[in-house]
């Protein structure tokens, strides 16, 4: 497997996140894999494939975009083929007053070509608010999209636990 540098990484993720800011749907798809997986734990929600994760975007950005009135990334973290940021956003929320809330995407990326292989997404109770209203109570009907599946997740062993095996 080919090791993508912290700033091949970090390049391509920001061509990602500005065109997600920006509504670009077509950008933000560019740097996208053909088999992504995206996940948010938080919600127990699982986006497998092209068309699931296009039309999550779609939807993200009609209602968590626009609210994105100022803020910045607060910290990266790198590991194999894997980053890790954090943002802190100023979201206008229901009753028009501006808060700070905060995102964890860890990035996945395959190297050849450089793409965005998964996004699983970590979000304060505000942000998750949030997002939940824009991906509409019909998200789970759209093909794709589903419960996260913990059973089938793969672990790393850790000694401290055990294998992680029934």
């Amino acid at each position: 497997m080919t090791s993508l540098t912290p700033e091949q990484m970090l390049a391509h993720f920001n061509v990602h996140a500005e065109a997600e800011f920006n509504g670009d749907i077509d950008t933000t798809m560019a740097t996208v894999a053909d088999d992504p997986v995206f996940e948010w734990p938080c919600m127990d929600l699982q986006v497998v494939g092209r068309d699931a994760v296009r039309e999550v975007y779609l939807r993200m950005f009609r209602g968590v975009i626009p609210k994105m009135l100022n803020g910045g990334r607060r910290m990266f973290g790198f590991g194999d083929n894997t980053l890790w940021g954090e943002s802190i956003f100023g979201l206008e929320e229901e009753d028009g007053v501006v808060r700070k809330h905060s995102v964890l995407t860890v990035a996945k990326f395959e190297a050849d070509p450089i793409k965005i292989k998964g996004e699983y997404s970590y979000g304060s109770p505000g942000f998750l608010k949030l997002v939940r209203t824009a991906l509409g109570n019909d998200i789970m009907d759209v093909p794709g999209v589903g419960p996260l599946d913990r059973e089938r997740a793969t672990l790393i062993p850790v000694s401290y636990i055990g294998t992680g095996v029934d």
